[in-house]
């Protein structure tokens, strides 16, 4: 067991004593709410930015209701609307994937695909 010496307990208890910031001191009182502004202010703004994040994001995914959908591109190749040509160029640009392995993959299970013959049955390319 350890043995204490009293005055050595004595002056480690009176630096801790000192070493703790008082706060009805008025430096330290003004230094506190100084601080305690800027945290508010900090937090404000970062709630605003988020709230501007949140609004351009939900515009961003309005303004992309309006596009088109692979059905939908379907469905003006089907009417006429679009060429078999427009038709593959904007399908190509809207898919991220290799839409030619596709095609060819598709025709080999079903030749009668309508990947890649139009609806109408006419094909420029076949």
């Amino acid at each position: 067991m350890m043995t204490i010496y009293p005055q050595l307990a004595l002056s480690v208890t009176l630096a801790a004593a000192e070493a703790v910031p008082k706060i009805d001191e008025p430096d330290n009182i003004y230094h506190m709410l100084i601080w305690g502004m800027v945290l508010i202010l900090f937090l404000v703004v970062g709630g605003a930015g988020l709230l501007w994040l949140r609004h351009r994001i939900a515009a961003n995914k309005a303004s992309m209701a309006g596009a088109f959908s692979l059905d939908a591109l379907q469905d003006m190749r089907a009417s006429g609307e679009l060429t078999e040509e427009e038709f593959r160029t904007l399908r190509d640009a809207a898919l991220p994937i290799d839409v030619q392995a596709l095609v060819q993959e598709q025709d080999d299970k079903d030749p009668n695909s309508t990947l890649s013959h139009p609806a109408n049955g006419d094909d420029e390319d076949r």
